[in-house]
């Protein structure tokens, strides 16, 4: 049963407390003991300060909290011993369908609770290098959005190879000629798109009808081959997350430079999330030559503390 707490007892304050310290010390490995005990003043701070505190009861028993305050989730945590009952779905629907709930932050290296939010329709808006005390543990800040993303499979080549071929026919005709263009989705095969998926970090964006509207994709070696978004969801802020969940990807697995070659057309996108010119160029699609540039950008390493 899920309710909203209508008095903070000290009693209960010191109970979800211990909740909330069993839950870290079961899911937040990365974090020491003298970390967790570093927090216990912040974390019974937020519990009597935050706007709305909700707790879960299996048998008249708590087994998870949250506290939500403008419509952000500032902590949710669910007692060790319930882990994987859907205890945290059942808090993340409350969420959104009674609080409006649009926000959320989430430790990076707690991995598990990342890809919780991610597969919830939670995607990557910003990052912070440390946490809200300054500590080298990076914060994802995410929002709900009616896209989801996963890892393309082969099954994905027929709509992936139609998203292509319509955007750069639509989109990038703006800035190439007709003859150019049609050269460009030339490239595109059944086999090639199976081997990019095959080789690469290959991303597909979905929307509420599970329809493809966006790609991107990552080499190993940081070089960001592809992203496109869909010519009928342009400018709705799906290549922002695109990319937000691609240099998410780089980091985890530490690549910290990312170069790619970008069109005419999304060089000034590229150039709003940071990314330089290394050079202007004259790329080979099929036949022809076409103008580009070579884009780069130096992702922020894990700082050190001693």
């Amino acid at each position: 049963m899920i309710t909203i707490v209508p008095e903070r007892t000290p009693v209960l304050i010191e109970t979800l407390t211990r909740l909330w310290e069993k839950s870290v010390q079961a899911s937040h490995h990365f974090l020491s003991e003298s970390d967790i005990h570093r927090l216990i003043p912040f974390v019974k701070e937020g519990l009597t300060q935050i706007e709305t505190l909700i707790v879960s009861c299996v048998e008249e028993r708590i087994s998870a909290f949250m506290g939500v305050e403008n419509n952000k989730i500032e902590m949710l945590f669910v007692a060790p011993e319930f882990f994987g009952h859907g205890i945290g779905t059942e808090l993340i629907s409350f969420a959104l369908e009674k609080l409006h709930v649009k926000y959320v932050d989430v430790n990076e290296q707690n991995v598990k609770a990342a890809t919780f939010y991610r597969n919830k329709g939670f995607t990557i808006i910003s990052r912070d290098d440390t946490d809200g005390q300054g500590m080298p543990f990076p914060i994802l800040h995410l929002q709900y959005t009616p896209y989801t993303f996963r890892t393309a499979t082969v099954n994905d080549i027929p709509e992936i190879d139609r998203l292509f071929r319509e955007t750069v026919l639509a989109v990038n005709r703006r800035d190439y000629t007709q003859e150019e263009v049609e050269d460009w989705v030339s490239c595109s095969t059944a086999e090639h798109l199976e081997e990019l998926i095959s080789n690469l970090y290959f991303i597909v964006a979905l929307n509420a009808d599970k329809r493809i509207v966006g790609i991107a994709s990552l080499r190993n070696d940081g070089y960001l081959h592809s992203m496109f978004v869909h010519k009928d969801f342009q400018r709705r802020n799906i290549a922002t997350l695109l990319l937000n969940e691609i240099e998410r990807y780089a980091r985890m697995h530490g690549i910290y430079s990312l170069t790619s070659e970008v069109s005419l057309t999304a060089r000034p996108f590229f150039e709003r999330k940071g990314y330089q010119v290394k050079s202007a160029q004259q790329r080979k699609a099929n036949k022809l030559y076409m103008s580009n540039f070579l884009m780069e950008k130096h992702l922020t390493e894990p700082k050190v503390f001693l």
